[in-house]
This record gives C-alpha cells, structure tokens and sequence, in this order.
C-alpha cells in the first residue's frame, strides 16, 4: 500500500477550495471577457461577467449559482451573442463551433458541481431543466444545419460532467460510511477484545477459588487445617487475579497492537500448572525446551492452556491433564488433553453457553491459525491448536541443516 502523504486531500481546508474557485472566476472572466472584446464584440463582456463571475462561489451556493449561470447564457444565446464568435475555418463543420462558445464551458462548470453537492433527484431535475431549455433556445435562434449538433454536443458535455459530479459524490459518500463503519467495528472488535481478555484472566482464578471454597465447606468441621490450607490458597488466588488484571489493563491501554513485554508466555505455564493442581487437575507439561515465542503468539498459548485448564477443573476434575507445547515445520502445535472425570464426578456441571472456546478461537485467528475441540473416544476431552509462526520454521530447518 502506498504511504506517501496526499499531495492535496486532507491539507486544503474549504477556505482554500473556495480562494482558488475565485481565482478560476477571475481568471475565465478576464481572459474570456478580453478576447470578447478582442474580437469586435465588446457588447458580449457583461454576458461573460455574468456566465463566470458567479463560478466564485460555486461551492457555497451551487444552485443559485446554477441558475445565475444558466439565465446569463439563455439571455446571451437569445440575443444573438457569442461571446468568442464563431471559428471562422475552413471545413471546420458548423455544429462544432458550439465548443468555442462560452456557454456550455459555464454551464457545464456549475452542473458539475450540483451533482456534487446535491442530492441525486435535484441534480437530475437540474440537468434536464438545462438541458431542455438551452437545447430550446438554440433550436429557435441558431441556423438548422448547426443547431442540432451544437444541441447534441452540449448534451453531451452536460451529461458527462453531470455523471462526473455524481461518481465524486457517491464516491465521497461511500468512503464516509466506510470509515463510520470501520469506527464502529473498531468499536465492537475492542469490545470483544476486552471481553475476551477480561475471562481469560479472570475465569481461571474464579474456577480454582470456587473449588477451594467448596472444599473449605465442606472440611470446615472435620479437617480444619485442611480449610484454612483451602483459604490460604483462595486468598493466593486472589492476589494472583489482581496481579492478571492490572496486566490486562495495561494491555488494553496501550496504543499499538502487541503485547506487553511482561505480559505472560510459555515461562507462566508451571505457575498455570501449579494452580490446576490446587484445584484437583494433575497437570504434566511437555514443553520443547528451545521453542521461542514472540509476545503475541506467547500470549496466546498461555492463554490456550490457561482456558483449557479452567475448563478441565471446572468440569473434570479431580483428573490428570497433558498439555503439549511443540515447534512444528512452519509453527507452533498446542495440545491440551485431560482423562475425564474419575468415576463419573463432576465438580460442577458443564456451563453452556460459556465464551472461552470462542475467546480461543477468536486468539488463533488473529494469527491465522486453527483450533479444534472435543470428547475423546476414552472419555476425556482435548483442545488443538495450531499458529503458524515463520521463525519457528526457520530455526526447525536450521536445526534439520
């Protein structure tokens, strides 16, 4: 995409299109009202004064400035009067020497520039009134043999400005809408981004702590070093999701699209472990001890895993876990597997209807990459997941070398 700065669009303010549509005015009007009077016909001046001068303020007033216009050259052509005169040349046939009248130049300037500025009817309505009533005037006062091309020529040069004019507004109209619609999906995707991130964060500490709340209940009585050890771990666990929160808030604050330095990678995954362990998921983590990740892709294997682990202790466990981390040819493999629940137990039911398999879909394909999940035939669950990463690759076929 070519990034070089516009050479007009976004530097002119209004104020400058407007300065230069009086110089355009003031330019025509004494070139074209001088070589009126160079030519023997000074009593064609006023009629040029009064086609161009109004071209000044085209933009502010495009109608009037239309209807000025058209008025001036019906009067003009109705007297008998053109402005640069005929061109006096040999074979020069005599429905071309329209294109030496000063007219249809004016008119065609303010058509132009109501298709612009004005809705589609008005603009149309404003062509054919035009259109029509020069077309008429030029049938009664101009010779037959040029009356009908010059009709036809000046239809065509209405015409084809008018269509110009309109291709600019819809153009313009259409680019408006879409920035206003790519606002509003920047609006929704940083929705769906703060929602994603807020349950990767949070879920996962809310799953271990309600399980330690549940064991604190239920031994209170019986065991109670066993629930003040299930409150200490509850009270870690909240100290941990402050900690993933304000990580959070820092990434969503930043202004590019990366991840943070700190923001956590394959180096947090034994602390993720460690915490499914407390929640009754015997975790085993099969890492390639070279692999390296940029943040990005860090962030979003930390993620895979921290959300299959929540998923597995919220509806597995007590059960044993393996996730794998690998390099593969042209990216990284993900694989999260659990064994089920023993004996048919459940901590709590499944939840439909949740947001984290979407959440994971939705970080695999910001990065061009697939997930898929589901039962496996020995009754546990597994997630698999694949980024395409080129350094991996590179450094695999390095390594091959």
């Amino acid at each position: 995409m070519d990034e070089r700065p516009l050479l007009l669009v976004g530097r002119l303010r209004h104020r400058h299109w407007v300065a230069l549509d009086v110089a355009m005015a003031a330019g025509l009007t004494l070139l074209l009202g001088g070589a009126a009077v160079a030519l023997g016909t000074p009593a064609a001046a006023p009629y040029v004064v009064c086609m161009y001068a109004p071209l000044a303020v085209r933009r502010l007033w495009p109608l009037p400035v239309l209807v000025a216009i058209s008025a001036a050259a019906a009067l003009s052509l109705q007297a008998g009067i053109v402005p640069t005169g005929p061109l006096e040349v040999d074979g020069f046939p005599d429905a071309l020497r329209v294109l030496a009248w000063n007219q249809p130049m004016a008119v065609t300037i303010a058509l132009y520039t109501v298709a612009v500025n004005c809705r589609r009817g008005t603009a149309l309505a404003a062509l054919l009134v035009v259109g029509i009533g020069l077309s008429a005037i030029i049938l009664g006062t101009r010779p037959a043999s040029e009356a009908v091309g010059a009709v036809l020529i000046c239809w065509f040069l209405f015409a084809s400005q008018w269509a110009t004019g309109l291709v600019v507004r819809e153009r313009r109209l259409y680019m408006t809408r879409l920035a206003a619609r790519t606002a509003r999906e920047a609006v929704l995707d940083e929705r769906l981004r703060i929602a994603r991130d807020l349950h990767d964060s949070v879920a996962h500490s809310m799953s271990v702590i309600t399980v330690q709340a549940s064991v604190a209940a239920h031994v209170a009585e019986a065991r109670p070093a066993a629930a003040r050890e299930a409150l200490a771990l509850i009270e870690a666990t909240g100290r941990a999701a402050q900690v993933e929160m304000r990580r959070m808030l820092g990434l969503l604050r930043r202004e590019d699209d990366g991840a943070p330095g700190d923001a956590p990678g394959l180096a947090a995954l034994p602390e993720l472990a460690g915490a499914a362990g407390a929640a009754g998921v015997e975790v085993t983590l099969d890492v390639d001890p070279g692999l390296r990740l940029g943040n990005g892709p860090g962030l979003t294997v930390y993620r895979l895993v921290q959300e299959a682990l929540t998923n597995t202790a919220k509806h597995a466990a007590p059960t044993r876990c393996l996730v794998t981390v690998a390099a593969a040819r042209d990216g990284v493999r993900v694989r999260i597997t659990d064994e089920g629940p023993r004996s048919g137990r459940r901590v709590e039911p499944p939840m439909s209807g949740g947001h984290g398999l979407a959440g994971m879909r939705e970080r695999v394909a910001l990065y061009g990459g697939e997930l898929t999940a589901g039962p496996l035939p020995t009754g546990g669950f597994a997630v698999e997941a694949f980024l395409p990463d080129e350094t991996v690759g590179a450094r695999l076929a390095q390594e091959e070398r």
